[in-house]
């Protein structure tokens, strides 16, 4: 399906199909294969080019040919618009376990128990588990630092040693 100018006596960019839609076979058509993805392409000043596909698998891609999972976008993703946000929820495999940003409160929630994992090695965990906090660190010593006079409190990670620094401003 192609989108073009109704009054087309003009040169230049007035004769190019500036949006289309069309079918694009992924193999060759057989009695067991008929798989089939539609993209959507659209111009400004130019002919049309693809901006998205929708894959046989149901994958949709936004910026890519080749999507690789059910939403699959190629560039920065925004919800709402500046001093109207909206929340925004990612649910992970354990019933009742996401992150939210709760667009009211301008802030990151996390349910009970979801941790937050940092580093390459998953080396320091954060989280909460509805009695208590709790910071597990894997690798090198934990320090608690101020911005002004540096570490502050030290806490070994292959001993029992802590220790607080009097320089605390």
């Amino acid at each position: 399906i192609d989108f073009q100018a109704p009054l087309d006596e003009a040169e230049g960019d007035a004769i190019l199909v500036p949006a289309s839609i069309w079918a694009e076979a992924d193999a060759t058509f057989s009695s067991t294969v008929n798989n089939t993805e539609l993209v959507f392409a659209t111009a400004t000043g130019t002919a049309a080019a693809e901006k998205m596909r929708l894959d046989s698998a149901g994958q949709l891609g936004i910026g890519v040919t080749t999507p690789a999972s059910l939403l699959h976008v190629a560039g920065t993703v925004q919800v709402g618009v500046d001093d109207i946000g909206h929340d925004v929820k990612f649910f992970g495999a354990t019933s009742g376990s996401y992150i939210q940003w709760d667009e009211s409160a301008d802030s990151l929630l996390l349910t009970d128990s979801t941790p937050i994992k940092i580093g390459d090695g998953l080396d320091m965990t954060i989280y909460h588990n509805g009695s208590n906090s709790f910071i597990t660190n894997a690798i090198g010593a934990l320090n608690i630092a101020t911005l002004t006079s540096g570490i502050a409190i030290n806490i070994g990670h292959t001993t029992s040693e802590v220790t607080i620094n009097d320089n605390l401003t």
